[in-house]
This record gives C-alpha cells, structure tokens and sequence, in this order.
C-alpha cells in the first residue's frame, strides 16, 4: 500500500509533451492554456497550439506560445472567452461556446470559430476549434439573397 500505480504526465511539460503527440495529426484547432492565478482569467498562458491551429487562422501561433491569453490574442479583451475558460479550469467542466466572430488582431485575422473548451489536469484548459468562417460567409450571402428575393 502507499505505491502510486497512476500512469500520466506529471508535469505540464510532460502532459504538453503527451497531448502535442495526440494531437499533432487533428484537424482540428488546439490550443492549451496553463491558468497561473485561479483568481484572474487573463493569467492563462498559451503553453501549445497545433498545427492545425495555425492552418486555420492563417497564423503562425507557435510565436504565440508562452504569452498570456491577452498578449496572444488582443481581440479577446473585455469579452466572455477568458472567464469562460477560466471557468472550465476551476469547475473542472466542459463548456460548449458555440461559434463566435474573432475581431481579429496584428497575428490573426478576423474569423468566425466553432470553440469548445474542456478541462486539462494542472489547471490548464484545452481548446478545439474550427475555421467557420467561409460557412458563415456563405450562410450570409442565401440570407441576403432570400431577402432580395422576398422584397420589401
């Protein structure tokens, strides 16, 4: 008795190290964030983003890592994301944000992301997201379209 038998990463370096060979071949965004001070969401720190994260905002977000949330992605300031994924690491759940329009920044351009974010140990938060952008765009033309159409 008194063995831990447990099997996983224990260090944020070596969890990094097991979720980049994980997630390495998605095709889906991945970014994780590490929350420094569990009282301020704008401590979370991008500690990885895949390669698919930077195919889909036309970025190189590997020059983002180490920044916190705020320094990474400005257009995130004043808005519901950082205490949203502040929120997933301190309840240890899930959250579903839907899709969102990023106002862009100097690194990413604006873009409309499907976003879920969901609870990593050593109080980080992984992020999955996808590029909706070119869906968003063409679900605008029909309804303008069909607005024409209808008339006034």
């Amino acid at each position: 008795m008194g063995e831990d038998h447990s099997v996983g990463p224990s260090t944020i370096d070596e969890m990094v190290g097991w979720i980049k060979a994980v997630f390495a071949e998605l095709v889906v965004g991945l970014l994780i964030f590490h929350m420094e001070d569990l009282d301020d969401p704008h401590s979370l720190r991008l500690v990885y983003a895949n390669k698919s994260a930077s195919q889909y905002t036309d970025a190189d977000l590997t020059k983002l890592v180490g920044k916190r949330i705020i320094d990474a992605f400005p257009a995130l300031e004043g808005t519901y994301i950082p205490p949203v994924y502040a929120d997933v690491v301190r309840t240890k759940r899930s959250s579903e944000l839907g899709s969102f329009e990023y106002a862009g920044d100097p690194n990413v351009a604006t873009g409309y992301y499907a976003v879920k974010a969901f609870p990593i140990p050593h109080d980080c938060v992984g992020v999955v997201f996808e590029n909706i952008t070119v869906r968003k765009q063409v679900e605008e033309l029909v309804k303008k379209q069909r607005d024409k159409e209808e008339g006034p």
